[in-house]
């Protein structure tokens, strides 16, 4: 069996024969047969230098020849906890026109990663995906492709059959790794990235912000509170309504609002942000009498104002009115005033839902509004999936497009996953509420069932259609900061295990529809592919705070902002 010398590298002679063991699947939480393996590597840990770009390897062994391998270089408070040169990338089974690839694995606080010798680098980049992330998060530009990185923290699980490592992310990638060393070893190596992966928080997320230096750490502090701010957002709401009655040469805006602070308790709702935009006639008393009436107490709230038309675009949750049909005369005023904001006079509530979810929704107490009892409303349904219907879209997705590559039809997985539909739904509901404000003057209303999910998906879209604010690098990353992370998106929970019944592709969808938008109007946008790329790393990978938590209050409670480093600082 190998030991680590003093240097912290493992040694020793290499085995002839494997040792086969028993195929298994370990999840995080499994502490069998650590102990031991665990303390032995913490007995050998030593804080690392930073590496060199080029690892020159070469032993005493006639079955190889010296290889060079590619070594990323560390990040901020990432540290060296293992390495060996003895590893072979091995592509996915169904993929019969790959080969593998031999190179270096290196393991740290933050990632694990997979670095191609030179002999191989150009394979590898024929087999591996492309991530040209802007981004070095989890490669080097310089090597780009001649390395492969997964952040321990997106681990979901790994699959044991020795000698090969499967490991499976909460983002849907699949990496294969084999090596050739002693079972020991092997049972060694997936014990530290249990231990790991619930260390990544404590040493690596949060002490990049407490070892940095004192001009770095404000900067990072400004990517908190520079990227959204309510009362620009705010005042920005009260310039296009002012817009609209210098138009209209009126007396007075067709709404007035004002801004409500629920305070550091959130007694208004507990998922929606600190401040949020109402009319002038609903202080925090009657917001919260109000909200009653609302799911989760997601009350109807402003998320934009159309310049021209004054429409308002409000999102919200469903309203509690069950099989008795409950009514709020609050909840009625409330939506009549966005009603008469517009130069329609009208709104148009989008519920992202389809009519079995309403009934079901009902039958909990829940459900849909009522036009006949909101002045001037109609409701429009999307029929667009919930959480576990898009979860199991992509779950389906995936094998569908391995197939294809084991069958030589690279359409076959696109006609047997539902994964498009389902994405085309989105962005025709997205269409349907930027045309409602800016062709028909409409005011509108969007939610699903809590408001979590799809509603920032047809929030954010229409308002990247209709606002070229929105489409600039600043603007966008405004956009997911308010409407995402402030107003309540569960990061927490849906880009956590994929086991788990509240995890969901929600936000990945939302960024490949947005890619799509791009691919149409690219000389439109401000930025590309690789900021989405990168958003979708940072979702997963637990190296930022921002998209950590569950809502605006959690991130707060958790003293988010003096304790990790935002994503947009890095952005």
């Amino acid at each position: 069996a190998r030991t680590r010398d003093s240097g912290g590298e493992l040694a020793g002679p290499r085995p002839r024969q494997p040792v086969a063991v028993t195929s298994r699947t370990f999840k995080f939480g499994d502490r069998t047969d650590r102990a031991d393996f665990v303390a032995a590597v913490r007995s050998a840990q030593r804080p690392a230098a930073p590496l060199p770009q080029e690892v020159h390897t070469g032993r005493n062994d006639s079955r190889t020849d010296p290889l060079t391998f590619f070594a990323p270089s560390l990040f901020p408070a990432e540290e060296l906890r293992l390495h060996t040169d003895w590893a072979t990338w091995l592509p996915l089974p169904n993929d019969s026109d790959a080969r593998p690839a031999q190179g270096t694995v290196w393991v740290t606080n933050f990632r694990i990663c997979f670095a191609a010798a030179r002999s191989t680098h150009e394979r590898l980049e024929t087999y591996c995906a492309p991530r040209p992330v802007g981004a070095a998060l989890l490669r080097d530009e310089g090597v780009s492709q001649a390395w492969v990185g997964i952040p321990l923290f997106a681990i979901a699980e790994l699959n044991v059959d020795f000698p090969v490592l499967e490991i499976r992310t909460n983002d849907y990638r699949t990496v294969r790794l084999a090596f050739d060393h002693p079972a020991i070893w092997f049972t060694r190596l997936r014990a530290d990235l249990l231990d790991y992966r619930e260390l990544v928080v404590d040493q690596f997320t949060r002490a990049q912000r407490a070892r940095s230096s004192p001009r770095h750490s404000a900067a990072a502090f400004e990517g908190w509170v520079d990227c959204y701010s309510p009362e620009a957002e705010y005042d920005s709401f009260l310039a296009a309504l002012e817009s609209v009655q210098r138009a209209k040469k009126a007396h007075a805006p067709p709404l007035e609002l004002g801004l409500v602070n629920q305070g550091a308790t959130f007694e208004l709702c507990k998922s929606y942000p600190q401040l949020v935009v109402l009319p002038k006639d609903f202080d925090l008393r009657t917001a919260i009498a109000s909200a009653r009436h609302r799911s989760s107490n997601r009350l109807p709230v402003v998320r934009w104002v159309h310049r021209k038309t004054g429409a308002v675009l409000a999102r919200s949750s469903q309203p509690m009115v069950g099989l008795s049909n409950r009514r709020s005369p609050l909840d009625e005023r409330l939506l009549a005033m966005y009603a008469k904001s517009s130069n329609s006079g009208r709104l148009v509530i989008v519920d992202a839902r389809g009519q079995p979810a309403v009934i079901g929704n009902r039958l909990q107490g829940k459900g849909l509004e009522h036009s006949r009892h909101y002045s001037g409303a109609r409701i429009e349904l999307c029929n667009i999936g919930n959480i576990h219907t898009m979860r199991r879209s992509l779950t389906t997705l995936l094998s569908a497009l391995q197939r294809s590559e084991a069958t030589g039809d690279p359409y076959e997985g696109g006609r047997a996953a539902p994964w498009l539909g389902h994405l085309s739904a989105v962005l025709a509901a997205s269409l349907r509420v930027a045309r409602a404000l800016h062709e028909e003057g409409e005011s509108v209303l969007v939610h699903c069932s809590d408001g979590f999910d799809r509603t920032p998906q047809l929030v954010c879209l229409a308002k990247i259609m209709l606002d070229p604010a929105f489409r600039t690098l600043d603007g966008f990353c405004g956009l997911i900061e308010a409407e995402w992370c402030a107003f309540g998106h569960k990061f927490a929970q849906r880009c956590g295990p994929r086991e788990s019944h509240e995890s969901s592709p929600i936000f990945l969808q939302f960024l490949e529809a947005v890619y799509n938008v791009i691919r149409v109007y690219a000389e439109v946008f401000e930025f590309g592919e690789a900021l989405l790329l990168y958003l979708a790393e940072c979702a997963y990978s637990g190296c930022h705070g921002t998209f950590m938590f569950n809502t605006q209050r959690e991130q707060m409670l958790a003293g988010a902002s003096l304790r990790t480093v935002s994503t947009w600082t890095a952005v």
